[in-house]
């Protein structure tokens, strides 16, 4: 199994040294983000797949659909070109946050958790085999906000990282005091629906990304370049509460054994 090269770059890394510890004192490591849809990846990992390219490491990015259904109602396109669109902005964000390889899976938008499971592991599990990443990175158990789809890829991220054994394995996730800053600006819009996610503890937190200004300005271009889902978005939420609502990453470590 194999992805189409995005950027190319040099590589060179430390292997006695603790991944997830190299990340943190910007030295290379291989990343492998494993997302659901063609923006998750922007939102939750675009700073640190951005700092592990510019410190020399390599950077691939799986992503499962090509996130169909998130054509507005009243959008005439055809379906196949708006498909054609969201990939077309998945790869052009990808290149500001100068990842190596893409992988799209080309599974139906909102329709993971219907493929059997065995299928997903064994996709995820080849792709780790052939990248050999130190890092992974994938939702956590409430995949941020408990899309089927996300939770489906949680699922087969974690089972074919405990089967294959390679790497780290990291969740995204959100911290408690991030939930409560931005608590009511997640009511306004709705973000989590009835299902309120469950915050994690700062002492929980093994990886934090704070983004400097000009990473943050990076992440916004890469943001920026999934127009067709964020360019409204970022208007009702206002400019500035959008650039810095996810300035910071967070994300915890997985465990070995369920």
């Amino acid at each position: 199994m194999t992805a189409e090269p995005i950027t190319g770059g040099a590589f060179a890394t430390d292997s006695a040294t603790d991944p997830v510890a190299r990340v943190r004192q910007r030295l290379p490591v291989r990343l492998l983000g494993v997302w659901a849809h063609p923006d998750d990846e922007a939102y939750l990992s675009a700073g640190l797949m951005a700092r592990v390219a510019h410190t020399g490491g390599r950077v691939t990015c799986v992503t499962a659909t090509r996130g169909e259904l998130g054509r507005p109602d009243d959008d005439p396109r055809p379906r196949s070109v708006f498909e054609r669109l969201r990939e077309d902005e998945l790869r052009a964000s990808l290149r500001i946050a100068r990842v190596d390889r893409l992988r799209i899976l080309g599974h139906p938008d909102g329709g993971c958790a219907d493929l059997p499971h065995e299928r997903g592991v064994a996709e995820i599990a080849g792709m780790i085999e052939v990248f050999r990443p130190d890092v992974i990175v994938t939702f956590d158990e409430g995949g941020i906000t408990h899309h089927p789809d996300h939770l489906a890829v949680h699922r087969w991220t974690t089972d074919a990282w405990r089967r294959v054994g390679i790497g780290e394995l990291l969740y995204a996730v959100m911290t408690d005091e991030f939930l409560e800053r931005y608590r009511p600006l997640h009511d306004r819009i709705g973000l989590f629906g009835d299902h309120p996610p469950v915050g994690c503890a700062e002492a929980d937190v093994a990886l934090r990304i704070d983004l400097d200004e000009r990473e943050v300005a990076r992440k916004r271009r890469a943001l920026a370049a999934h127009a067709s889902q964020t360019t409204a978005f970022a208007e009702v939420v206002g400019e500035e509460t959008y650039r810095s609502w996810w300035a910071s990453e967070t994300f915890r470590r997985a465990e070995r054994r369920p």
